[in-house]
């Protein structure tokens, strides 16, 4: 018991918060096994939690427009040191992430025209509006999408996973290969190309639907 209550209280010990500069930004490249709570508001700040010998091996920086988040190479992120990242920005033109990233929105965002990449493992959870979304996802990637767009440009591969049912887009271009998976909602225009093995799923009523899907590839109305 006496023990029981030592390792916890040293566990305990070790789990700080840290705040880190990050100046002005327009972009995020964030990679590694890092858990991301993403806010949009009237400021730009960064916090990190988790152990402390883990936050001395997290480097932040800005180059540029962009906000940079990372562990230090040779770093192995076990799930007892996981690190979260605090991170509210005022406007974003870009979002990159790479590795094991779960990036999870606390509110409904809004932008103008918004590039986002994902490769690897990433997990995403966004409720988002924009004018314009340029999306590419890789390996594994999955991501789950709330709200609307004028025109969304999806190229998916691997296999990664679209759950995009709830996010309505007016114009819509898809490219979707190997054993990817894409269900939208699109109101005028649909666009699809499908080879290998990936499904796309849509529902709404596009007044012009064209498609070219090759392989073991279908696309298929909800």
């Amino acid at each position: 018991m006496i023990l029981s209550l030592i390792t916890v209280f040293t566990i305990g010990a070790f789990a700080g918060k840290q705040d880190r500069p990050t100046g002005s930004f327009t972009g995020i490249e964030i990679s590694s096994a890092i858990k991301v709570v993403l806010t949009q508001g009237n400021t730009e700040k960064l916090t990190l939690e988790g152990d402390d010998d883990i936050l001395q091996r997290v480097i932040t920086e800005t180059r540029g427009n962009k906000l940079i988040i990372k562990l230090k190479e040779g770093t192995y992120n076990k799930s007892s040191q996981e690190v979260t990242a605090y991170l509210t920005f005022k406007t974003l033109s870009s979002i990159e992430l790479s590795g094991a990233v779960n990036l999870n929105g606390t509110n409904e965002m809004n932008f103008n025209d918004l590039e986002f990449e994902c490769s690897g493992a990433t997990k995403i959870n966004l409720h988002l509006n924009a004018s314009k979304l340029d999306c590419d996802f890789s390996g594994a990637s999955n991501l789950s999408l709330e709200g609307s767009v004028q025109l969304l440009n999806i190229d998916i591969s691997g296999a990664s996973k679209v759950n995009a049912s709830d996010f309505v887009v007016k114009n819509c271009n898809i490219d979707c290969s190997g054993a990817s998976y894409i269900a939208i909602h699109v109101t005028d225009k649909l666009r699809a190309e499908g080879s290998g093995a990936s499904k796309i799923s849509y529902k709404g009523n596009p007044s012009i639907v064209e498609s070219d899907m090759s392989g073991a590839s279908k696309m298929s109305k909800m």
